[in-house]
């Protein structure tokens, strides 16, 4: 059996179609993005080129300021008694690092909201976000087209009196009530499809490809900001903690290297230092306590 075709307008009104009639129908409409996968990988490895100039020119300055920068040497400070954490000394690095790693994430999620051509450049490819870009669409002109005919029917619900006749309820209750459950099989499908379509186009972060180049351009823009906020601040890590290094421009460069790789490897360093600090306190504790066992022999004879 052939299936009925929709008629154009001025037409004879011909057979009607069923709900999944028009659902396949519906369904094959195409509206497939203008834009050409060509083109876009052309324009969008230029564009990704000249954004690795920018950041190579602009860590060209950064560097070239911090080696200008007069930095004063700040107090060496004691190194804190037993029992001091390290966390609360080195405050401002941690605060630092949490900004920094808050700025880098920001600055990738506008990034992925509104250049997804870079990201499907760097991860699954043109032509698969063309794919499901149209999918998008359609599956959105679809609902739209299901939720008008869905309004459609049930206008045209039978009435229970025509023209003052008796009509048999039960028997318009039926096709009532059909009616009513084709609608919703067919509404529940098109908001299933759009559901599907936008999580295949969520998707496109999830690449491997994608998620190294994240990484490598989160740690290169962390440590640059890093350099940025150490120096502007003159924050010197090793002076808080009460050790000198001898110039104070190399640590504070440590000190923005630090801030740069994020807040869980900050606190990982302080962990490690905490521990070190604790076991240099406990030596130190235990030679003072062997110095004086000779003298206090020396007195009782």
């Amino acid at each position: 059996m052939s299936q009925p075709q929709p008629s154009d307008a001025g037409s004879s009104p011909g057979p009607q179609l069923s709900f999944f009639q028009k659902l396949f129908y519906w369904g094959s409409k195409s509206g497939a993005p203008t834009w050409d996968p060509k083109f876009k990988r052309f324009q969008t490895q230029w564009l990704y080129r000249l954004v690795l100039v920018l950041a190579l020119a602009a860590t060209a300055v950064v560097i070239y300021w911090v080696i200008l920068q007069d930095i004063t040497a700040a107090p060496i400070k004691a190194l804190p008694p037993a029992g001091v954490s390290l966390a609360a000394i080195l405050a401002p690095v941690l605060a630092a690092a949490a900004g920094v790693e808050r700025t880098t994430e920001t600055l990738f999620s506008i990034i992925e909201s509104n250049w997804r051509t870079l990201i499907a450049y760097l991860g699954r490819g043109l032509r698969w976000l063309q794919n499901a870009e149209t999918e998008v669409e359609n599956s959105r002109q679809w609902l739209t087209d299901v939720t008008a005919e869905y309004n459609r029917e049930l206008e045209s619900l039978p009435e229970f009196a025509v023209g003052g006749a008796v009509v048999d309820a039960q028997q318009l209750y039926q096709v009532a009530d059909s009616k009513i459950q084709s609608a919703q099989k067919l509404m529940k499908l098109a908001e299933q499809r759009v559901k599907i379509a936008e999580e295949q186009l969520s998707q496109i972060t999830s690449s491997d490809n994608y998620r190294n180049a994240k990484r490598a351009g989160t740690i290169y823009l962390g440590l640059l900001l890093g350099l940025i906020v150490a120096t502007a601040g003159s924050m010197q890590m090793f002076a808080m903690m009460g050790i000198g290094v001898g110039n104070a421009k190399i640590d504070v460069i440590v000190t923005g290297l630090v801030i740069g790789s994020g807040s869980g490897p900050v606190h990982s360093l302080i962990n490690i230092l905490q521990a070190a600090k604790d076991t240099l306190v406990s030596a130190q504790g235990w030679l003072e306590q062997l110095q004086k066992k000779p003298q206090t022999k020396e007195q009782e004879e």
